[in-house]
């Protein structure tokens, strides 16, 4: 597990998915700062919706990450207000790999560019 954590030394901005609003508008909670291990890579991927969608980047993480989530690359405090012109990206799909003795699973997240604006945050 100790390798895990060392493999996480980058930073990611996360907006935990939390549903919707009275308009039907995805909302999302206050941002938290992650280690992540972040690598940019294309790849088809299918997402929770069952749709075959292209994605961008792989992120590794240390916990369940819902598919909406919104997700920045860099620290919390680097974090620009107002967030015009930030590159946000969205969750397509969580990824959970158990390791050979099916104790420590290794849990990916799939990104695809996300060209809204950031939903209301609850």
């Amino acid at each position: 597990m100790a390798s895990r954590k060392k493999r996480r030394h980058q930073y990611a901005v996360y907006w935990a998915a939390t549903g919707v609003d009275d308009y039907g508008e995805q909302t999302v909670s206050a941002p938290i700062e992650l280690k992540v291990r972040w690598e940019s890579e294309e790849q088809e991927t299918t997402s929770a919706d069952g749709q075959l969608v292209l994605t961008t980047e792989v992120v590794w993480v240390d916990r369940v990450i819902s598919s909406g989530s919104i997700l920045w690359f860099g620290k919390l405090i680097d974090l620009p207000s107002p967030l015009g012109g930030v590159d946000l990206l969205k969750v397509s799909a969580y990824i959970e790999k158990p390791d050979t003795k099916g104790r420590n699973p290794e849990q990916t997240i799939r990104l695809v560019r996300y060209s809204q604006t950031l939903p209301t945050v609850e």
